[in-house]
């Protein structure tokens, strides 16, 4: 089987966190998280409040930004086996941008899971979530407006990618288990 090139795109709460890091243990691959990536960079940064920004309210992190992010995790040996994407890319420029940086290496996505949820569903999972995690980004306000930039931002990032035929829809609101035996279906058949 060749290495696996995973994209999960799907509204906050919709599980790519914990689906991908379940797909990654089970098919041996890397998990990039941008949330988790970003997160970190905060924690290093002498100017959190800058990243706090993007890690804790509805503002995208600059393209710019987010693709030296990625290509540098990419860059790693541990990606060769394989990887998942989760959280990236979030708008059309990014996707463009990406898609210029894989076919400068030689690579390609495999196929790009959208996890499809219903809002009122999602702003449960992410309040819910906020209460377990201690998320200070998943309060009411920054649900409704992170799901708003989701559907005007990274909307357009799945048509791009069903133009090449790359899309495979999941319904994210089914049990963890159902989600995962989909997931699995899907890579399978990539």
């Amino acid at each position: 089987m060749k290495p696996v090139r995973i994209v999960f795109v799907g509204p906050p709460g919709s599980g790519k966190g914990t689906q991908g890091a379940r797909v990654a243990s089970e098919f041996r691959i890397s998990h990039l998280s941008t949330g988790e990536m970003l997160r970190q960079l905060r924690d290093q940064s002498d100017d959190d409040c800058k990243f706090s920004s993007y890690t804790e309210g509805s503002i995208l992190a600059p393209d710019d930004l987010m693709i030296e992010l990625v290509a540098e995790r990419l860059s790693l040996p541990d990606c060769q086996a394989g990887w998942l994407m989760d959280g990236f890319p979030r708008t059309l420029s990014q996707a463009q941008a990406f898609d210029g940086y894989l076919n400068h290496h030689g690579d390609q996505i495999t196929r790009v899971i959208e996890l499809v949820a219903d809002a009122d569903g999602i702003v449960k999972r992410l309040i819910e979530r906020a209460k377990s995690e201690n998320r200070p980004d998943d309060t009411p306000k920054n649900i409704v407006e992170r799901l708003k930039v989701y559907r005007v931002r990274t909307k357009p990032v799945l048509s791009y990618y069903r133009d090449r035929d790359l899309v495979t829809q999941i319904d994210a609101m089914q049990d963890i288990d159902s989600v995962f035996a989909d997931i699995k279906k899907c890579i399978a058949r990539s």
